[in-house]
């Protein structure tokens, strides 16, 4: 079966047209059997050559292609070998250091990482090899492709005719589908077009996650992504049982590694994750030349100069220095001995004040263009840089629905490390106007919202609608105040009193934790919503619901009629511990009846999805709901069973929490605050 991502860009033939266009000349010319049959096998010979390139991959002249091939295991089911460019062909194109490759034969087919920069390479890798393994080699069955880089990925359609399984990143494959078509221009401006025989683009067509093991066939690798890192997409593999991790271009052995489409504070956290693999080898990004295989301490390197590099640049940068020379004033010298020190170091300096400049207006730091994900670098204030990304949620937007769009906050209680994008917060986009969902945890997270409507629509915010009062939910309010047309302000009808009552106790503790001094701003209330309101966006309506006390004395859920998403607020925790501010047993209610949820809006639609307050987007399907009913419910068993046993509220506190903290992540936060404030309820009930 042809690969459906496979997009043929050359007007060399392939084996089956060539086949079929002999025979249609050699009838054309009415030439005698025996004539056919030798023109025939002609044809069959050229392109059978073409294919194996067993006599193209002599003619060093035209391309010249060296290997360094080492056996780094074996197995009874498998061996593997690395393979390092000791040429480094490309270098006009401006890479930076070496192709390296690893090919993995297995008794019933080849698995090949990073095939290369064009087929004559691929098919050099698999002749170089079988000359080291002695055997003959069977059919090349799965390929991967770490990052969209040109280098690494145009060498796919030296395999083609054999249909692996290509495999990559849904992120990679996004590079490679917006940049490889150039690329391939590139490269022919270096190689032959000789040399680019049977030249085509082959996309991915087996989109791999994260943490997750790489094919049914090839379970003892599994995967690292990494949406931006050194570059827009790297995906990392780890063999635990050969203990082999491939890096690709994340990791750098002798030379100095650009920064041109990094997100610097990113990558030194993915850096961290590969180091804690403590893996025995490291295929990464070499020296041309290089035959020395890479250690755990080439990670260790590498991170060590972008740590380096990154509170050099932050130090100059706080202390007010002029980015315009800083990379004259700013060195490393313990790096000077790098291949490539000179040429790189000055311009990896302007690039992260860049990254510092970019995050003092509260933008996203991106890999590059092609970006997927991004964030901010005003987290660098503090020491614990591994802990503002401590879940894997994205600090960027993302469309849920056609014109629907979600920040999904972090899984955390305030810090100054997520400056508050710790709740999910976005916008509704209609025929006429916007409307926002609740604006996060502080102004850094309303004008990232800002930014992203802007960047998305021209058309006016009409409404800011806030869920509840909770600080994480409207610390971005004070963003949209003054925008001229002024938006209006949609909450529920306690909404105000609840807000007024802990205004300075949100502002005290926000303090205490982030540093921030007036994160939650008091503001009038545009409209009141007590039971329910149905606002007009044009062409896509909005229907608001005003809930008994549950999470809060305050809960709102805001139903999307076009797209069927019902935006819950903190009615819904998925993952995040349920928080409890208002009644227990009104929550489980509220719970239930959103569980069976039909008839959210006046039209009678029934729900299909659902955007939590915490956590991430689901099917109104989904355990999630569920899971949070066991919960309360089982609060709420546990409580009563120990308020009939006369516990105090210590022992019932310790002895609950503890039956019930499983499953959820921040149970050292909220776990006992829900005990005290389900044991004070229930006391007098």
């Amino acid at each position: 079966m042809k690969n459906a991502g496979v997009f043929k860009i050359t007007q060399h033939m392939n084996f089956k047209q060539i086949t079929k266009n002999s025979k249609k000349l050699l009838s054309s010319y009415n030439l005698s059997f025996m004539n056919n049959f030798f023109i025939f096998i002609i044809f069959c010979f050229f392109q059978t050559s073409s294919i194996f390139g067993s006599d193209d991959l002599k003619e060093d002249s035209l391309i010249p292609i060296d290997f360094k091939i080492e056996k780094i295991y074996e197995s009874e089911f498998s061996t593997i070998y690395t393979v390092r460019d000791l040429k480094g062909h490309l270098s006009p194109l401006g890479i930076e250091s070496a192709v390296h490759s690893l090919v993995e034969i297995k008794k019933n087919g080849i698995f090949v990482i990073d095939p290369g920069p064009h087929p004559r390479y691929a098919k050099k890798i698999l002749s170089s090899v079988q000359k080291v393994h002695g055997k003959k080699l069977p059919n090349v069955k799965w390929v991967f492709n770490s990052t969209g880089k040109p280098e690494n990925v145009l060498g796919n359609s030296a395999f083609d005719w054999m249909q692996p399984v290509y495999m990559s990143s849904k992120v990679t494959f996004e590079v490679m589908r917006s940049k490889c078509e150039q690329c391939r221009k590139d490269l022919f401006s270096v190689v032959p077009e000789k040399g680019l025989m049977d030249e085509k683009i082959v996309y991915p067509n087996y989109i791999v996650e994260d943490h997750q093991i790489l094919h049914p066939q090839l379970t003892d690798w599994k995967t690292y992504t990494f949406s931006c890192a050194k570059n827009t997409g790297d995906t990392a593999l780890w063999n635990k049982k050969a203990g082999i991790l491939y890096a690709g271009r994340m990791v750098h052995s002798g030379n100095l590694p650009s920064l041109l489409h990094a997100n610097t504070y990113e990558w030194i956290k993915s850096l961290k994750t590969l180091e804690n693999l403590s893996p025995k080898y490291v295929v990464g990004s070499g020296n041309i030349g290089s035959s020395s295989l890479f250690s755990k301490s080439d990670i260790q390197i590498t991170k060590n100069y972008l740590s380096d590099l990154l509170l050099l640049v932050k130090n100059d940068f706080n202390a007010g220095g002029n980015g315009s020379d800083a990379d004259k004033r700013l060195g490393l010298p313990k790096f000077k001995n790098l291949l490539g020190y000179s040429d790189r170091h000055g311009l990896n300096v302007q690039h992260v004040w860049r990254e510092f400049e970019i995050a003092q207006f509260g933008d996203e730091v991106k890999c590059s263009e092609d970006s997927l994900k991004g964030a901010t670098f005003e987290a660098l204030d503090s020491n614990k840089m591994n802990k503002r990304l401590s879940n894997k949620s994205d600090y960027n937007a993302s469309e849920i629905a056609k014109n629907s769009f979600v920040f999904t906050g972090f899984i955390d209680d305030f810090t100054k490390e997520n400056l508050g994008h710790i709740s999910n917060y976005g916008f509704i986009i209609g025929e006429q106007c916007v409307a926002i969902i609740d604006t996060g945890g502080s102004k850094n997270t309303g004008l990232r919202l800002l930014r992203k409507i802007r960047k998305t629509t021209t058309k006016p915010i009409c409404y800011v609608i806030n869920t509840h009062a909770h600080p994480d939910h409207i610390g971005g309010n004070q963003v949209f105040r003054n925008l001229n047309p002024k938006p209006e302000f949609i909450s529920h009808y306690k909404f105000e009193a609840a807000l007024s009552s802990r205004f300075q106790t949100f502002n005290k503790r926000l303090y205490e934790l982030m540093g921030l001094k007036n994160v939650v701003i008091l503001g009038p209330v545009s409209k009141e919503v007590k039971k329910d309101l149905e606002i007009d966006l044009g062409g896509r309506k909005l229907f608001l619901k005003a809930w008994k006390t549950s999470h809060t004395d305050n809960d709102l859920t805001v139903f999307d009629d076009y797209n069927r998403v019902l935006w819950t607020g903190d009615l819904l925790f998925v993952d995040h511990i349920p928080v409890l501010d208002g009644n227990l047993s009104s929550w489980i209610k509220t719970t239930r009846e959103l569980t069976k949820s039909r008839n959210a809006g006046s039209n009678g639609l029934q729900v299909k999805f659902i955007v939590p307050g915490h956590g991430k987007f689901q099917k109104i399907d989904s355990e999630k709901l569920q899971e949070q009913n066991e919960y309360l419910v089982n609060l709420y068993n546990l409580t009563k069973k120990a308020l009939k046993e006369g516990k105090t509220i210590s022992d019932a506190v310790e002895s609950v929490s503890h039956e019930i903290k499983e499953g959820w992540d921040l149970p050292e936060l909220f776990n006992k605050r829900n005990v005290t404030s389900a044991y004070a309820e229930l006391e007098w009930e």
